[in-house]
């Protein structure tokens, strides 16, 4: 046998067809049809001491969206060869994936000999998990918080003064229900009770909500590539992002749901960040514009008619200095 391999594609017939090729050139194959299942099975493999020798997956998945699975999986799995698929032609995507290092990228449908011949040339992974593995998504306390500004002509102070309290992680001002949009974190629950204590004592503001972050119920399987996303730079830096062409969405939810509607929203390209708030009851994501009047951002489309998601709001980032 020449490895193990693990086929990622929601078409059965893709599947199936680059299954049957490489297991006539002797290679093991084993199939997902989402990203979820993806996660599992490399993780499942390694502890069961058979760990996958390479992965060939879509990009375009019903779950995961883009490049951020791919980029999971290098950050936990550095020696695992990635063969990335897509139908959608994109030089931008192609360099980003390459970048990542022991990744090939080939369009759909695969010319089987070449994607025979490159998984040939390259050595298979052994289940080397990454060192770096330490939790990124629990530890700490954290929560987002919304402000207003009674007077705008001191917004450009309140903002300054907001954004140098220590504990204030990412700070920005927007456009729509509230002025100010700030993610706070500290290392326990009495810290952050004072980090919000000083937000709130800011002159000629106020603090009009506070959501803390929970936790959206990702078992460990999953979780450990969610801190590998976390752990390879920021979530959304495939590709870099103004914050001035960034929007805020707050996302009314069935908390029942909520660990689909999270997974969902974190593994697309144009989610910078999301947190789930207010006991699974809600999510707040930060997302890459798509540059185009009234298009909605890839990840809102794909959460627009979910099950589960309730009410979608927005809130536009805006430069202070340029309005």
């Amino acid at each position: 046998m020449k490895g193990r391999v693990l086929v990622v594609d929601d078409d059965a017939g893709v599947r199936r067809s680059i299954a049957d090729g490489l297991g006539k050139e002797g290679f093991e194959v084993t199939g997902c049809s989402d990203g979820v299942s993806a996660m599992y099975e490399l993780e499942g493999s390694v502890r069961a001491g058979k760990p996958l020798g390479y992965l060939v997956t879509d990009i375009v998945l019903p779950d995961v969206d883009g490049l951020k699975f791919p980029v999971a999986v290098r950050y936990r799995y550095p020696d695992l060869p990635i063969i990335v698929l897509t139908g959608y032609g994109n030089e931008r995507i192609k360099e980003s994936a390459l970048s990542l290092g022991k990744v090939f990228y080939f369009e759909k449908p695969p010319d089987l000999p070449e994607l025979v011949k490159k998984m040939n040339e390259t050595t298979p992974g052994t289940g080397k998990i990454s060192g770096d593995n330490g939790s990124r998504t629990s530890g700490t306390h954290s929560a987002v918080l919304t402000m207003k500004i009674s007077k705008p002509e001191k917004s450009l102070d309140v903002y300054g003064t907001v954004r140098g309290i220590d504990g204030v992680i990412e700070c920005y001002t927007v456009r729509g229900d509230c002025d100010v949009v700030l993610f706070v974190e500290a290392a326990t629950g009495d810290d952050l009770d004072r980090v919000i204590g000083k937000i709130r004592s800011v002159e000629d503001s106020e603090v009009v909500s506070l959501m803390p972050v929970t936790d959206p119920g990702l078992d460990e399987d999953i979780r450990v590539f969610v801190d590998a996303c976390l752990g390879s730079g920021s979530p959304g830096d495939v590709v870099a992002t103004e914050s001035s062409s960034m929007i805020f969405y707050y996302l009314d939810i069935d908390p029942e749901e909520v660990r689909k509607i999270y997974i969902r929203a974190f593994f697309t390209d144009d989610a910078v960040w999301c947190h789930a708030v207010n006991d699974g009851t809600g999510l707040v994501l930060l997302v890459k514009s798509p540059g185009t009047v009234g298009r909605k951002p890839g990840v809102i489309e794909r959460l627009d008619d979910m099950d589960g998601v309730l009410r979608i709001r927005e809130a536009r980032i805006i430069d202070l200095k340029a309005d």
